[in-house]
């Protein structure tokens, strides 16, 4: 599932896609009522996640927006990214994998830097990150209670 990120700069957006254990970015600026390909990059998925996890501590720590393929990322492009690695659109399907330990670390780690992100980014993109959190944790959980109980 490809996800829109948008960025500081209005004709300027990333696609993000998850597929085959990578994960792809795409780069594009409007021109006219066209879109330009400006930049493309792919990452394996750990990898990925500990730069989106690098990107979040270089945030908490010095307030500087973080940047995709050289793209500042808005609040609200950020926060649909982290979530899009988290958990990419097959997570919520019924049935869907549980995650794995790098993303259930990662979401317990930006919980308990709410407090942090909350005074970094809009209230709004700060509540919306939260909720989507605690959705996510709670589909695990129940996938891993689940689980847990075939096993007996």
């Amino acid at each position: 599932m490809s996800k829109e990120l948008l960025t500081v700069c209005k004709d300027i957006t990333i696609y993000s896609t998850a597929s085959n254990g990578k994960h792809y970015l795409t780069v594009f600026k409007k021109r006219g009522k066209e879109l330009a390909e400006i930049a493309q990059g792919s990452y394996p998925m750990a990898e990925y996640g500990k730069l989106i996890k690098t990107l979040w501590e270089d945030y908490l720590r010095s307030g500087e927006k973080p940047k995709l393929l050289g793209q500042t990322l808005s609040d609200d492009g950020f926060v649909i990214e982290t979530l899009h690695y988290i958990a990419p659109g097959v997570f919520t399907c019924p049935g869907g994998p549980m995650l794995d330990d790098s993303r259930e670390s990662f979401l317990y780690w930006l919980k308990a830097e709410a407090k942090s992100i909350g005074l970094q980014i809009d209230e709004k993109e700060v509540s919306y990150l939260n909720g989507e959190l605690e959705d996510i944790l709670r589909i695990h959980l129940e996938r891993k209670g689940c689980l847990e109980k075939k096993g007996r």
